[in-house]
């Protein structure tokens, strides 16, 4: 069925759509960039240093501190402490739907975009954003995530995956306005649209989920910006890998279920019925089962040589492979990974199925529903120039 779904889209539609600027338009459209911060000192000069270089016009940048327990505050202070363009705000840490949402009051223009503070981007991001919402039904634009610390296996397993899958399924859904997802990572949204449903919400794990559907339920279209990057970390370790996927999952099984009656309602049948079921399926069920039919094979490959099995195993692989190659194939974007795609997939699976196992053990810790930061990393220029050294 994926297979299929995949291929007839993109026999349609091989290009990603790009919003069409209106230059003639002599109402611009104002513009504020948040980036929430909580324990950031590692990266967040170099995002900030990334958005100093936007020249749209009247933009400015407001920095939400919430807590921070290290040198993140002083750092931003010290740089843009001084600089009109910045707005630079501290509050008690309570959180990122609450950091975002001081960022949102804060603002007054018309188009908020909500970054991740690891997150660098182009200086040309909000002159390819501002077309999209020339469009009054448009409440949110979801950006294009990429890796930006592409260090180990864990790292290219991830990459692999933001290409093929996550970032690939925003430009299928977009088609039926069923993006579920708009990255924290990078997404901007129209700012009376956002005060008018209460801004993000602190009840599940994954607040820009949490967002996306409240948008959908409410009948507004959210579109996806294929040509809009934003160069984010992703966890280089299985530890952080873990955290990172135990609230992705807990946290989409309870916006789902948040949302699952006023969605049958309010959303596009397509929707409702098809990218919904989907994400449940995909994202949620397969990943748990499909580890299985590996260690079955591998247990019958040692014990029970069976050559029908070997064969069904096989027609398997392909089937797995077949999308993900085709995809990397055709955007020749990260196709360097097609020589080891096998290996990457089965990593996948692999690690993917030990975030049951962690969810496993926090339910009975008691500890599931906790909100845990993911890790920073930085790299060597960042460190040296995040340090105050540059």
């Amino acid at each position: 069925m994926k297979i299929l779904f995949y291929l007839v889209y993109f026999s349609r539609r091989i290009r990603p759509a790009q919003a069409e600027a209106n230059p003639s338009s002599e109402n611009l459209l104002s513009v504020d960039i948040i980036v929430p911060a909580y324990n950031e000192e590692k990266v967040i000069l170099t995002t900030l240093d990334s958005l100093n270089e936007i020249t749209y016009a009247g933009i400015q940048i407001i920095v939400v501190d919430d807590g921070s327990q290290d040198g993140t505050l002083a750092l931003v202070k010290k740089r843009y402490g001084a600089s009109p363009k910045f707005k630079i705000i501290s509050q008690e840490n309570k959180g990122k739907a609450f950091a975002l949402n001081q960022g949102i009051r804060c603002s007054a223009s018309d188009i908020v975009v909500c970054l991740d503070a690891d997150t660098t981007v182009g200086a040309d991001i909000i002159d390819k954003l501002v077309p999209y919402f020339h469009d009054f039904r448009v409440a949110a634009v979801a950006g294009t995530v990429k890796v930006r610390n592409d260090t180990g296996l864990i790292c290219d397993m991830q990459l692999m995956e933001y290409l093929t899958s996550q970032n690939y399924e925003r430009e299928v859904f977009e088609s039926v306005n069923g993006i579920l997802v708009i990255p924290g990572a990078i997404g901007a949204f129209r700012r009376n649209v956002l005060t008018s449903l209460d801004g993000y919400n602190n009840d599940t794990l994954t607040e820009d989920t949490d967002i996306t559907l409240k948008i959908l339920c409410n009948k507004y279209i959210v579109k996806n910006a294929a040509d809009v990057f934003g160069y984010t970390e992703v966890p280089a370790s299985i530890g952080a890998f873990l955290r990172q996927r135990v609230r992705w999952k807990v946290g989409t099984v309870q916006v789902l279920y948040k949302y699952h009656k006023q969605a049958m309602l309010s959303i596009h049948p397509a929707v409702s019925f098809i990218v919904i079921p989907y994400t449940w399926l995909y994202c949620i069920v397969l990943p748990f089962i499909t580890p299985f039919v590996d260690y079955v094979f591998l247990v019958h490959l040692l014990f029970y040589p069976d050559f029908l099995l070997s064969g069904d195993y096989l027609l398997y692989i392909l089937l797995d492979l077949a999308v993900p190659a085709f995809i990397l194939f055709m955007r020749r974007d990260g196709s360097y990974q097609l020589v080891y795609l096998l290996f990457l997939r089965f990593l996948l699976r692999q690690v993917t199925f030990l975030s049951y196992i962690e969810i496993c053990i926090r339910m009975c810790k008691g500890t599931l529903f906790e909100w845990r930061k993911s890790v920073r990393y930085g790299i060597p220029e960042d460190i040296k120039s995040n340090s105050g050294l540059v």
